[in-house]
């Protein structure tokens, strides 16, 4: 499938999992899944984000934990819509103030 072909498809997308799969990076085409409202990357091998994760603005819950993320980019700012973002289990030591900006966040998951 061509790269074009598939970004229309994830622009329909709801929920992805991809937990427990040692994924070491997320493509920027994640970016285009603008319908995208649950992403699970939990138990991965993550070290960091790409910036274009912030353009999923339909995003409700965001599974980053178990991974080695060292950040997250500022760009997550913009998941107004996000109510859950579980990144406990990462190697975080600061969050970009930008995230200050998630209105709807109920849970953080950062213990």
């Amino acid at each position: 499938m061509r790269l074009s072909a598939a970004r229309r498809r994830c622009t329909k997308l709801v929920r992805l999992a991809l937990h427990i799969n040692h994924l070491t990076a997320l493509p920027d085409e994640v970016g285009a899944c603008e319908a995208l409202q649950a992403l699970s990357v939990f138990s991965n091998r993550l070290t960091a984000l790409p910036p274009a994760l912030g353009r999923c603005t339909a995003l409700r819950e965001l599974g980053l934990f178990d991974n080695a993320l060292a950040s997250v980019p500022a760009e997550l700012g913009a998941l107004t819509s996000l109510v859950e973002l579980w990144l406990f289990k990462n190697q975080l030591r600061s969050l970009p103030a930008e995230l200050s900006n998630m209105r709807s966040l109920r849970c953080s998951g950062l213990e």
